[in-house]
């Protein structure tokens, strides 16, 4: 989130590096096993967290249709999948009491997928279904040109940081850049759980956790 605000702001090739951000964003979402996500005993942050991911994608939305690249012959190739994956991955959200300004931005993202003009088959499966779901908002209720901060993206990324921060990202919660006795301190048999591998191979970092 910190490398989305970021790109937004930038003057050369922006809107490349803000949709490389969200179509790597997606990747992660989608090929990362979220149960450690949703179920990391602070329902709060994961909620707010979901809905600024969200929020994030119709913003990178509006700068595509803003530069009129919202289209269907768009160069920007995986917008409808990414649209579409990120619909599939919010899609159960709400089992787990996600729900509310955390999900609202689904019935958008939806309704820039039919204001595009994409094919179902320009997303992933059972795209036609994802659509329909997420109940796509109207057009005029999509974000404006003249809007000075589309989504409010600004004031809910603040927001974010007021609640979690100051400083959000970084290594704090990367437990391969801790000391051997920060990681034993906060292991429930205080010992290091990375006892057997090498400072080498933690400096490294070529590690596989599967």
């Amino acid at each position: 989130m910190v490398a989305f605000n970021a790109s937004l702001k930038k003057k050369d090739d922006a809107l490349k590096q803000t949709w490389a951000i969200i179509s790597a964003l997606n990747l992660f979402l989608n090929e990362v096993e979220m149960g450690a996500f949703i179920g990391n005993e602070d329902g709060e942050r994961v909620a707010e967290l979901s809905g600024l991911m969200g929020f994030a994608l119709i913003r990178a939305l509006a700068a595509l249709d803003h530069a009129e690249k919202l289209k269907a012959d768009t160069t920007f190739i995986d917008v409808p999948i990414v649209i579409t994956s990120f619909l599939e991955w919010s899609s159960d959200l709400s089992a787990y009491g996600i729900d509310d300004d955390a999900v609202d931005w689904r019935s958008h993202a939806a309704a820039y997928f039919k204001k595009a003009g994409f094919d179902n088959e320009k997303g992933i499966a059972d795209t036609a279904k994802l659509i329909e779901e997420a109940e796509p908002s109207a057009e005029e209720e999509l974000a404006k040109k003249t809007d000075k901060d589309p989504w409010k993206w600004s004031k809910r990324l603040k927001d974010y940081k007021s609640n979690h921060g100051p400083k959000i990202g970084g290594t704090k919660y990367d437990i391969t850049k801790m000391s051997r006795k920060e990681r034993a301190s906060h292991a429930f048999d205080h010992k290091d759980p990375l006892a057997d591998i090498s400072n080498i191979e933690l400096k490294e970092g070529n590690l596989d956790f599967a």
